[in-house]
């Protein structure tokens, strides 16, 4: 039998109220209903990480002017989703991740949107969109938790595959389970371009980039580039 009222218990004392859950759900549509557990999980929650300085009501409004992301969080919060339903839906992802952090940028990749945005030079490394192999591992774990767990909250005997295929990983069999942030190296290892002197003037024997036979990048302090 399907649920018809849902009240939730919210606060205490003078903030005590009773929330229809239900009444909430008709306000936006059985469609954004539907999608809301992956909207929440893939916008942070307490087992999935946020976007830094990207809250719920910067999401939301991102959603609005995004309806097509409905879709795909409406199927990634379907007990059934696999880790190729979240590859195939990456291009939304991606592009709905982008308008969180900019809606004048002309790119719907996440990559594109790191280099213009970085280039720019009026943001932290902190402050950029995710690159798009740590966006696939934030899917997955969203995947995980909206389809698969609360998807299945009202199995007794959920049936959990292993998180290790949704962008988990464990360090050793004793240990807990942690974010599989990417794959790729440290970008301060393998990418020289990224290297800068603060050379006041000409450079000379001291200046990093002589050491490591770099030219001097706009990101110098120094007058040679």
């Amino acid at each position: 039998m399907a649920c018809k009222e849902l009240w939730l218990e919210f606060g205490t004392g003078k903030n005590y109220r009773l929330i229809p859950a239900h009444e909430i759900a008709k306000s936006i549509g059985p469609e954004r209903a539907a999608a809301l557990p992956a909207f929440h999980a893939f916008t942070g929650c307490d087992t999935t990480s946020s976007f830094l300085g990207r809250g719920k009501k910067t999401a939301w409004q991102a959603w609005e002017q995004f309806p097509e992301v409905t879709s795909v969080f409406k199927r990634l919060s379907n007990p059934d989703v696999g880790v190729a339903v979240v590859e195939n839906e990456m291009a939304i992802l991606e592009e709905f991740t982008v308008s969180l952090y900019s809606k004048k940028l002309e790119t719907k990749c996440v990559n594109e949107a790191r280099e213009l945005l970085f280039s720019q030079g009026k943001r932290s490394i902190e402050n950029l969109p995710p690159t798009k192999n740590a966006l696939v591992q934030h899917a997955l774990r969203s995947a995980y938790q909206a389809g698969i767990t609360w998807g299945q909250s009202l199995n007794p005997l959920p049936d959990l595959p292993s998180p290790s295929l949704f962008g988990g990983e464990k360090e050793t069999e004793e240990s807990g389970w942690n974010p599989t942030w990417t794959d790729l190296p440290e970008a301060s290892k393998v990418c020289r371009e990224l290297i800068k002197c603060s050379c006041k003037k000409k450079c000379g024997g001291r200046c990093k980039c002589t050491k490591l036979q770099l030219k001097c990048s706009k990101l110098c302090s120094c007058s040679c580039k």
